[in-house]
């Protein structure tokens, strides 16, 4: 994402960037048959996304090159996620910590009789866990020192990691950052107090204080940095400064929630298939009831208060097994009395009702297709149908709608 030029426009208002469309709140596997599913935390990977059920459930999808959106199948009674490049860790109501995705650094082997934990972070190819004394303990890739605890790390009360450093909220306040510094991303400003919330960043780092001030230092080349100025930027005259509720970082931008629920984001993503930059701008608007935003490589998921979420994104890889189409998010009127539904984040996505009609539809067909007499299906970077005489026939990948004979 470096060397290449870059233009700065200004803060914006309910944005992503010009990349982003905004899809309508999303559903999961239970939407064809009328059910509301509600989520009660969201967390962005890199071109993934996960959510958490209120009843402890764990949904992921999009990019699967790694298994990252397999969920195990038994996991179940979950408290908190958080995604990192290529990974996704769960935190059980017991204590107990679940990994699962790549695994090229150890980050899916949970240390041996790890308990009592409250939080759980994620970083590029490294996980972090809070303990319930206030300490830490972190494992997988510890090439930048992001595994290492400093010694002065106790009456932690929060935690959060970057690509490959990490930053902890301690009871008094203050943050404390390691790992990687080559950018100044643990350079945490000697007067920062009275800290209510932390966001570490691709590389930079993020602070909320409790006066709802941003506060932001470390890599500034897509000027993900320039937060600080927010509470009084472009105010009129006689506004009282804005105060914010919430943060989040991703690769190159940071996104805040203000108290009126206005969205401000500064920095950019990039749209790789043109290998073009965009940058944020100001569009206005506000998100009524948001509680939460998580943001990732290129989208970014908004968690309202009646536990429904909404994402900006583009592709398929943007909402749990639903097409975008136009900006819009559509579930194929095709679809009715399910018995079965698979979806990949290679872009196909297909439905089998109970009367043997089976509904696909991927990055080629997006007006969805209806294949009847099937039995079951099947969809990953292939998309697979048994038929009812035991004949199998399959699209070969998301780009094409012709249906083959094995």
């Amino acid at each position: 994402m470096k060397n290449l030029k870059r233009k700065k426009i200004s803060i914006a208002i309910l944005c992503m960037c010009l990349f982003f469309n905004l899809i309508n709140p999303s559903i999961s596997h239970s939407a064809a048959t009328g059910q509301q599913i509600r989520y009660k935390a969201v967390s962005a990977g890199f071109r993934y996304s996960a959510a958490l059920t209120t009843d402890g459930i764990v949904y992921a999808w999009g990019e699967n090159y790694s298994g990252q959106c397999n969920v195990p199948k038994d996991l179940k009674n979950v408290s908190a996620i958080d995604t990192g490049d290529h990974n996704v860790v769960a935190l059980k109501e017991d204590g107990t910590v679940v990994v699962w995705g790549d695994n090229s650094y150890g980050q899916c082997n949970v240390p041996q009789g790890l308990n009592g934990i409250k939080a759980v972070s994620a970083g590029e190819n490294h996980i972090m866990a809070l303990r319930q004394d206030g300490t830490v303990v972190a494992w997988g890739d510890n090439s930048m020192g992001q595994c290492n605890a400093p010694d002065n790390l106790y009456g932690i009360v929060a935690i959060n990691s970057g690509y490959n450093h990490n930053l902890a909220l301690k009871s008094n306040g203050t943050v404390i950052a390691w790992g990687d510094n080559g950018d100044g991303q643990c350079n945490v400003p000697s007067n920062l107090r009275n800290v209510k919330s932390i966001a570490a960043g691709g590389r930079h780092s993020s602070a909320l204080d409790y006066d709802g001030n941003v506060i932001s230092w470390g890599e500034n080349n897509c000027f993900q940095c320039e937060t600080n100025d927010w509470n009084t930027r472009y105010l009129d005259e006689g506004q009282s400064p804005r105060k914010f509720k919430f943060i989040s970082a991703g690769c190159e931008h940071t996104i805040a929630l203000t108290n009126d629920n206005e969205v401000y984001c500064s920095g950019i993503v990039r749209n790789y298939s043109t290998d073009n930059i965009f940058t944020t701008i100001d569009i206005g608007g506000k998100l009524e009831n948001a509680v939460s935003l998580a943001v990732g490589e290129k989208h970014a998921i908004v968690l309202y208060n009646d536990g429904s979420i909404e994402i900006y994104g583009a592709s398929v890889m943007s909402s749990p097994g639903w097409y975008s189409y136009n900006g819009e998010l559509v579930i194929p009127e095709l679809i009715k009395d399910v018995k079965d539904i698979s979806f990949s984040g290679s872009g196909n996505n297909v439905s089998l009702n109970k009367d043997g009609a089976a509904v696909f539809w991927n990055r080629k067909n997006s007006k969805a297709a209806l294949i009847s007499n099937i039995n079951d299906v099947a969809s990953g970077k292939s998309m697979y149908f048994l038929k009812e005489d035991g004949r199998v026939c399959y699209l070969p990948n998301a780009y094409t709608d012709t249906v083959l004979d094995a």
